[in-house]
């Protein structure tokens, strides 16, 4: 008798397949582990997710700095704003929300990477290898605090890891990958 014919059924008589086989709808029972599901990647080392970080950092800076002094300029007149409130939205702009909108934005993007990212040829995926989504990416980007708290062991980690993962992309679970040609 064929595998495919040996299968049992459960108390709804659903039918079941044996170990290796495939289920009910056709397919296999098994899921494929993260290194099955990622063949041939090569993850992408400590040194040249640095240099993107350096790169990014340059990037940000120019973005931020740019906006924490328009931004405030065009609002005062509109709103009314004191100086005072002005500084806080400046400074709040300028280390706060543009980091954040920059690195979260850019990874959950098409693109799956920052501007320093994709000029060394590396993007943030999930641990299938797919796109991560925008939730998924903040919550990456605040997972860089604890990162650096613990004297930035936790970016350091990268060239340690298997998979060359840092903490914030084992609590998240990302991986930065080489993209493929």
């Amino acid at each position: 008798m064929a595998l495919a014919e040996c299968r049992k059924t459960n108390s709804d008589g659903v039918a079941l397949s044996q170990p290796g086989g495939e289920n009910s709808a056709g397919a296999p029972d098994s899921v494929p582990s993260t290194a099955e599901t990622l063949t041939g990647a090569e993850y992408a080392g400590f040194w040249r997710r640095f240099g993107a970080f350096v790169l990014d950092v340059a990037a940000v800076l120019l973005i931020g700095f740019g906006l924490s002094i328009i931004i405030p300029i065009l609002l005062a007149p509109l709103v009314g704003l004191p100086s005072d409130l002005q500084i806080v939205l400046s400074i709040a702009l300028f280390w706060v929300i543009v980091p954040w909108l920059y690195w979260a934005v850019m990874e959950s993007s098409s693109r799956q990477a920052t501007l320093g990212k994709s000029y060394l040829d590396i993007v943030v995926t999930d641990v299938d290898g797919g796109r991560i989504s925008f939730a998924r990416a903040s919550a990456r980007y605040w997972a860089r605090v604890p990162s650096g708290l613990i004297l930035l062991a936790g970016f350091f980690m990268a060239g340690f890891t298997p998979r060359k993962q840092a903490l914030h992309d084992i609590l998240t679970n990302c991986l930065v990958v080489i993209r493929r040609p």
